[in-house]
């Protein structure tokens, strides 16, 4: 699991460092962030970057982000842990409070 996480990390710092020219470290931190959404970033002046730069962040986060909510939701419930707050807060629409 450690490796997959890695290997991950790496692959998801590439457009960072070719595209950025971020040195390796900021490079894997910024796409870590991103999957685990952290929220943590080392970018600077994000408002200067080609589209291309910023649809890949917001597919890191957002895939970060469905990893926890299928971790709450489809994972927690087998082990034992309720996820079905984490659930109800993600959704959309009328609440039936």
């Amino acid at each position: 699991v450690t490796l997959f996480w890695i290997l991950l990390g790496l692959v998801g710092a590439l457009p960072f460092l070719f595209g950025l020219h971020l040195d390796v470290t900021d490079a894997v931190f910024e796409s870590i962030s991103g999957f685990t959404t952290t929220g943590a970033t080392v970018i600077t002046g994000l408002d200067h970057y080609p589209p291309s730069i910023l649809y890949h962040r917001q597919q890191i986060q957002w895939l970060g982000g469905m990893g926890i909510i299928v971790l709450a939701v489809a994972i927690m419930p087998l082990l034992g842990v309720g996820g079905m707050q984490l659930y109800r807060a993600e959704t959309s629409g009328v609440a039936k409070d």
